[in-house]
């Protein structure tokens, strides 16, 4: 074999393998530029799911203690509420006793005889009859006042409630953002430091610079959600996050049986009636019927606005509905609990010349964080908590 080597080795020619030498190096750089790509992209993607999930966890978890509070306040409106209707059970009772002790003291008015046959009207003067039925009306508008600083209590305590809820979730959509674009790997690639002050040795633009970052990061600047920025080989890079969570606006209210309008006409019927029976003091206690008769009646029409007064019924806060009834707690707050959070980044690739420009493509990522939890608006159980349930990871995306 070493002889027929020998005897035509004149048929080779040298440098035959250079070829195939350099088309191998190639392929190894090709290999290792897409390697490197490669990798670049899968670090872009694992940034772009730790900033959704992290800023999914964050406005999550505000939302979570925004309803917390809503559950601990609304424990508030319903002590207020019970405390409301104790006091109202105290001042029908006194409205009753007051009535019918008027006529127990028109009965014990012993009868005296008077010129033109008047009976005690024009010998007896101020009488415990009388003054019961001015107690009677006094209770009674007492009570008509206690309705209206209830109303106006409760109302004003709801709007507080619900202005602090409307401003914790713009609270937590800012959350959201800031936490997305803090670890969204932007602070890793860009300049150390702050804007060079002579514009010779600023590499890229003013973005380019982590100080000019961490100031937009802390302004209200970050809900637009885009930060972008071009590095010093003139290449564009972008990072999107889009932050969602419904609108803290509809609540069901615990309203009683009857519209605050009729639980007034109940109390008026009851002032017009014991006033217009009021005259029968003056004739006691021949008029004790036509007291005992107003007394019954007072009686009734205070029962009648107390049993109006009992929780009944859920209906949405509105200008109508919070003017006509009582308002009384919080049966819920319409919303879903959840916050979803998107975040994007675009970069644009490395020139390298003869063997073209890297390529990137959009990586996106999304989480879903229900914070739920164990939490109730009614009855109030302040334990809502964030967790994510969903992720473009988890499902394979």
């Amino acid at each position: 074999m070493f002889i027929y080597f020998n005897q035509y080795k004149a048929n080779y020619r040298k440098g035959q393998l250079a070829p195939f030498f350099i088309a191998f190096i190639i392929l190894l750089l090709v290999a290792a530029l897409v390697a490197v790509n490669i990798g670049k992209i899968g670090i872009f993607k694992t940034y772009t799911s730790n900033a959704a999930d992290a800023g999914a966890l964050a406005a999550g978890s505000v939302m979570a203690s925004v309803f917390n509070g809503q559950a601990v306040m609304n424990s508030e409106m319903i002590v207020a509420t019970h405390n409301f209707l104790a006091s109202m059970g105290v001042v029908t009772a006194l409205i009753i006793a007051n009535a019918w002790a008027a006529v127990g003291g028109c009965a014990a008015i012993p009868c005296c005889s008077c010129p033109g046959g008047c009976c005690c009207v024009c010998c007896c003067g101020s009488t415990p009859c009388g003054n019961r039925v001015k107690d009677t009306i006094a209770a009674l508008k007492g009570a008509i006042v206690a309705v209206v600083a209830f109303h106006a209590a409760q109302y004003y305590f709801y709007r507080t409630i619900k202005q602090s809820a409307m401003e914790g979730r713009e609270y937590a959509i800012e959350a959201g953002y800031r936490y997305a674009f803090l670890n969204s790997g932007i602070g890793n690639a860009l300049i150390s430091g702050e804007v060079p002050s002579d514009p010779q040795e600023q590499e890229g633009d003013d973005n380019n610079y982590s100080d000019t970052f961490g100031d937009w990061i802390e302004t209200p600047a970050v809900t637009s959600g885009s930060y972008r920025w071009v590095d010093g080989d003139d290449r564009d890079h972008e990072v999107r996050v889009s932050v969602a969570t419904e609108s803290i606006n509809d609540y069901e209210m615990r309203r009683p049986v009857l519209p605050t309008a009729a639980i007034f006409a109940l109390y008026y019927q009851a002032i017009g009636t014991i006033s217009a029976a009021s005259w029968a003091c003056g004739c006691c206690p021949a008029a004790t019927g036509v007291l005992s008769a107003a007394a019954a009646s007072v009686s009734w029409a205070v029962l009648a606005a107390m049993a109006g007064l009992a929780p009944a019924w859920s209906i949405k806060a509105s200008g109508l509905a919070d003017l006509a009834f009582l308002m009384y707690w919080i049966d819920d707050i319409d919303h879903d609990r959840k916050v979803t959070l998107n975040v994007w980044q675009e970069h644009e690739g490395r020139d390298y010349g003869v063997m073209g420009q890297a390529q990137y493509p959009i990586t996106h990522s999304y989480s879903l964080v229900d914070f739920e939890g164990e939490g109730e608006i009614y009855h109030p159980n302040p334990k809502f908590d964030a967790g994510i349930i969903a992720t473009d990871v988890l499902e394979g995306e």
